[in-house]
C-alpha cells in the first residue's frame, strides 16, 4: 500500500506542476519595436537578448541593461544561437569569409574552443577565436556533405556534436566526420533533450533516434497556427513550439497547451526561444519585441551594482540594489555577509549572496560579485605640435579603467585632459 501511495503522490505532484497557471508578459526590458535576434540563458540562469539596438543583459521582464561591445566588433550573443560573451573584429571575419558575408547563426564550443558560424550563402565556418581570429574549417556544398550553403541554425548537443540545419537537411558530426540527415527537408530549428536532438522543418517536429531516423510527432489541429518557426526544451522536459502562437508539449502525456492572443501572446512572427531555469520561456519576435511566459506565481530577484567600488576612500564605497518582481510583500532579506535591506552601501570588493523570502514563504537566492577597481590606463597623443620657441603645443590624455572622474597633472602645471600650453620636447601626465 505504501508503494501505491508514494506513486500516487508522485503523479499528483506531476499533475499539479502541469496544471500550474501560466502568464504571458510583453517585456519592456528591451525595445518593443525592435526585432529580437537572439535570446540566451546560461547555466547560472543569466539571461541575454539581442536586437537591432545591441545586446542586453536581462534581469526580469521590465529590467534590461545594455552590454558594452567595443567599436568595430561583433558580439556572439547578438547572433541567433549565440551562447557566450565572445566578440571579434568585424574586419577579421570579413577577411576570412568575404566582405559581403551575411551571418545567420553562430555557436561557441567551449570544450574545443571552436566558434561555428553559419552564413546565408557561404556555408559553415569553424574558427579559432584567438585573437587573432583564425579559420579552422570551411564547409560548403561544393566540397563537403552539405547540399546547401544556406545555414538556418546551429546547435551543440550533449555529446559535443555540431548540428547545422540547412535548406536541404541537417549536417551533424564532430572532429571532421560529418553526415547529412533528412536532405529533403528545410531544417529551421534544433533543440536538445538530454542526449536526444529534436528537429523542426517543413511543418514537422520530432526527435532523431539512435539510428539517425527522424520521428515527427503528431500535432493535432489548432494546437499550432501557421508556419512552425522555432523549438526549445525547458528543464522539466516540456517541448515549446513557436508558430503564430506558442505551444507547450509534454512528451510523456502528449498534452498540448496553447498560448495565443487569448493569453496575451500577440505576435505571429517568433524569431527565437530560450527556457530559463525557473520554468519560464523567453520568446523573441520580429514585430513585438520580447515576451515572457512564466508561472503566475513566479518571483524573480536580481542584485544590481548601484555604485562600483572606486579607488578613493578606504575601498569600501560600493553599493548594491535589490530588484524584485512578483511574490507577496513584505519581503525579508538575509545576506551572507551581515548586510541588511534592499540597498546595502559602504561595501568592499567581494562576493555577496542574498536569500529573499516573501510573506508567503517563497524564497529565492541571488548572488553578485563586486569587482575591485581596475587601475587606470593612460594614453597620451599629440593634438598639435609646438611652434619653435613657443609653448603652444597640444596633447590629449585618454584614460580607460579606474573610476571617473579623473584628475590630470601635466608637467607644465596644466590640470585638464587636453593640455594646450606645452613647450617643444617630451611631456608627461599623471592621472
Amino acid at each position: 500500500m505504501r508503494k501505491w501511495y508514494l506513486l500516487f503522490l508522485v503523479f499528483t505532484a506531476m499533475y499539479a506542476q502541469a496544471q500550474e497557471e501560466m502568464e504571458v508578459i510583453r517585456c519592456s526590458a528591451v525595445s518593443r519595436q525592435s526585432p529580437v535576434r537572439n535570446v540566451f540563458v546560461d547555466e547560472n540562469n543569466n539571461k541575454w537578448a539581442a536586437n537591432a539596438q545591441g545586446v542586453f543583459r536581462i534581469y526580469d521582464s521590465g529590467l534590461g541593461e545594455p552590454v558594452n561591445v567595443p567599436a568595430g566588433e561583433q558580439q556572439l550573443l547578438g547572433i541567433l544561437g549565440g551562447n557566450a560573451e565572445l566578440s571579434w573584429s568585424m574586419e577579421a571575419i570579413k577577411g576570412i569569409a568575404g566582405p559581403d558575408v551575411r551571418i545567420t547563426c553562430a555557436v561557441y564550443d567551449a570544450n574545443r574552443k571552436a566558434l561555428w558560424i553559419g552564413t546565408a550563402d557561404a556555408g559553415l565556418f569553424q574558427l579559432k577565436p584567438g585573437p587573432p581570429l583564425q579559420l579552422a574549417e570551411h564547409l560548403t556544398a561544393g566540397d563537403s556533405k552539405l547540399r546547401s550553403n544556406h545555414i538556418n541554425t546551429v546547435h551543440l548537443d550533449a555529446r559535443g556534436r555540431l548540428w547545422a540545419g540547412t535548406e536541404q537537411g541537417v549536417l551533424v558530426g564532430e572532429n571532421g566526420r560529418w553526415k547529412l540527415l533528412e536532405k529533403d527537408f528545410n531544417i529551421l530549428s534544433i533543440a536538445g533533450k538530454g542526449l536526444e536532438a529534436w528537429l523542426l522543418g517543413d511543418g514537422l517536429v520530432g526527435r532523431v533516434d539512435a539510428r539517425d531516423s527522424w520521428l515527427p510527432i503528431e500535432i493535432p489541429a489548432r494546437k499550432t497556427e501557421g508556419p512552425l518557426r522555432a523549438i526549445t526544451f525547458d528543464d522539466a522536459g516540456y517541448l515549446w513550439i513557436a508558430s503564430e502562437v506558442v505551444t507547450r508539449y509534454n512528451p510523456e502525456t502528449e498534452v498540448f497547451t496553447v498560448f495565443g492572443p487569448a493569453q496575451e501572446f500577440t505576435s505571429q512572427y517568433t524569431t527565437c526561444l530560450a527556457a530559463d531555469h525557473d520554468g519560464a520561456v523567453w520568446v523573441g519576435t520580429e514585430d513585438k519585441g520580447l515576451f515572457l511566459i512564466q508561472k503566475a506565481s513566479a518571483m524573480s530577484v536580481n542584485i544590481l551594482v548601484q555604485k562600483e567600488v572606486s579607488c578613493g576612500g578606504d575601498g569600501k564605497n560600493g553599493a548594491l540594489l535589490v530588484k524584485i518582481s512578483g511574490g507577496q510583500p513584505p519581503y525579508s532579506y538575509k545576506w551572507t555577509s551581515g548586510l541588511s535591506g534592499d540597498n546595502p552601501k559602504g561595501l568592499a570588493p567581494g562576493a555577496y549572496s542574498l536569500t529573499l523570502t516573501d510573506s508567503g514563504g517563497k524564497a529565492k537566492i541571488a548572488n553578485i560579485e563586486l569587482q575591485a577597481p581596475a587601475a587606470p590606463q593612460v594614453k597620451a597623443s599629440t593634438v598639435a605640435i609646438a611652434t619653435t620657441g613657443q609653448s603652444d603645443g597640444q596633447a590629449k590624455a585618454t584614460v580607460t579603467g579606474g573610476a571617473s572622474p579623473y584628475s590630470h597633472a601635466w608637467d607644465n602645471g596644466e590640470a585638464v585632459a587636453t593640455a594646450t600650453k606645452l613647450a617643444p620636447g617630451p611631456a608627461t601626465v599623471a592621472v
